[in-house]
């Protein structure tokens, strides 16, 4: 799990469930995690569903509604099939009746490992769940790992984006961009390059391995914020565009802090420290300071969505 939670819903009736999962989805929000739901509506669905379009490594929770009307079998068989393919996801096993009765129904069918829920308080009942699932993954190496792969994936998407808006722009403009990023990537090399000259002797070595090249994909970013400016059709080409530099200028040098700085202790307060002797290159460590990570990067995944969309790319094509 990174941002967003991913269910596999059993029900036959998921317009019936609505207001639950609405509930669900809007505690999640606040907690900076993002709901996404795949439902199963008939159980003589469910086995090929399982075999060909579900990823076990997609799947966090699993609710399973006992009632499922005229589907080809119960609840409980849907359980037993499930937990013989997710032997380790946690499950919630819910109906209208009382959560004793369908104790009984897991055991006699053999299934371990259940939550039980009634379905008037379904929503609370699984966020009360979920609550305890995500308090294995909000502390701080998780969210390092959080940050880390979210911003992975959007620097590879802002990659295609600007694949694909190069391609658009006319002649001279393309060429003119192709310039000046092949400038921009020189002048850094060439000034690396110069500062190697600093460390010929040995006794300078341990100076040699603070160095490092500035990350690419801040490249990418600042080129594709570049290009964004350039004279082709675009709908909501400015906010796209604004929305690109915002995600450089907060998350591409947190995730670089967060990856490659310390914890340290400041003031009796937790903090990353990056390799710089600036406060920017310091981000203190705490809850509330997690929990506003999570949801600006909820944000700027969903403005890069958008982006996505307004080019007509699709990055799991790639």
């Amino acid at each position: 799990m990174r941002l967003d939670l991913n269910i596999l819903w059993i029900e036959d009736q998921p317009d019936g469930v609505e207001n639950h999962q609405r509930t669900i989805e809007r505690r999640l929000l606040d907690l900076g995690f993002q709901l996404s739901v795949h439902f199963v509506q008939r159980f003589d669905e469910l086995q090929r569903q399982l075999d060909d379009a579900i990823d076990e490594d997609e799947v966090d929770l699993i609710l399973v509604d006992f009632d499922l009307g005229n589907t080809g079998g119960d609840g409980g068989d849907a359980a037993r099939q499930i937990r013989e393919t997710f032997p380790h996801r946690e499950m919630v096993f819910y109906s209208g009746k009382s959560p004793g009765s369908l104790r009984q129904v897991a055991f006699d069918n053999q299934i371990d490992g259940v939550y039980f829920a009634h379905r008037p308080t379904l929503g609370d009942d699984v966020f009360s769940v979920i609550e305890n699932m995500l308090r294995k993954v909000i502390d701080l190496s998780h969210m390092r790992g959080i940050v880390m792969a979210e911003t992975s994936e959007i620097d590879h998407i802002l990659g295609l984006c600007l694949a694909e808006v190069i391609d658009r722009l006319e002649g001279g403009e393309r060429d003119a961009m192709h310039g000046k990023v092949v400038d921009v990537i020189r002048a850094r090399f060439e000034s690396q390059l110069e500062a190697l000259g600093e460390f010929h002797d040995p006794a300078t070595f341990g100076g040699l391995l603070a160095k490092s090249l500035l990350m690419t994909s801040y490249d990418k970013t600042r080129a594709l914020a570049r290009a964004l400016k350039s004279n082709f059709d675009l709908e909501g080409k400015g906010g796209h565009r604004a929305s690109v530099l915002g995600y450089q200028e907060k998350f591409q040098h947190t995730r670089n802090v967060l990856a490659h700085g310390l914890v340290i202790k400041k003031d009796g307060v937790k903090v990353f420290k990056g390799r710089k002797e600036d406060l920017s290159d310091e981000i203190e460590i705490s809850e509330e300071a997690m929990l506003d990570w999570r949801k600006e990067l909820l944000g700027h995944r969903n403005n890069i969505d958008l982006i996505v969309r307004a080019l007509g790319i699709e990055p799991g094509k790639g």
